[in-house]
């Protein structure tokens, strides 16, 4: 069986720090690619993903399954799991967390972390 290497692309904007940034309360989509270790695209048999936010391990998005039918699937982060959740910071960042399996086998494990612009904030001089 080959093992399977998941690339995850953030379709939204990149600041030159090299993270992906959305702000808050806007939806994203994030394309994740299932390839084995030769660049060819497979389909895992399921993947599941869930998200948090990274500081206070917030849950934003429970697990969810899917089956995808394709080596590319797009997952929709709806807005209001793109909040803020401490109004006194400029950002935040969320992770979006994946596994992957053939079978019952866990293959592989993929993490994605973002920020999130709070577009409220004000800083305090």
């Amino acid at each position: 069986m080959k093992k399977c290497i998941a690339i995850i692309l953030l379709l939204i904007p990149t600041l030159c720090f090299g993270i992906d940034t959305v702000n808050e309360k806007s939806q994203a989509t994030l394309t994740v690619s299932f390839k084995d270790e030769n660049g060819t695209a497979v389909i895992p048999t399921k993947f599941i993903y869930w998200s948090k936010d990274v500081v206070t391990n917030t849950t934003l998005k429970v697990s969810t399954t899917i089956n995808p039918v394709a080596a590319s699937y797009a997952i929709t982060i709806p807005s209001n799991e793109n909040r803020i959740i401490d109004t006194r910071k400029s950002h935040e960042d969320k992770k979006v967390s994946v596994e992957w399996y053939s079978g019952t086998t866990l293959i592989g494990t993929a993490d994605y972390t973002y920020r999130v612009n709070n577009l409220s904030y004000i800083p305090i001089p």
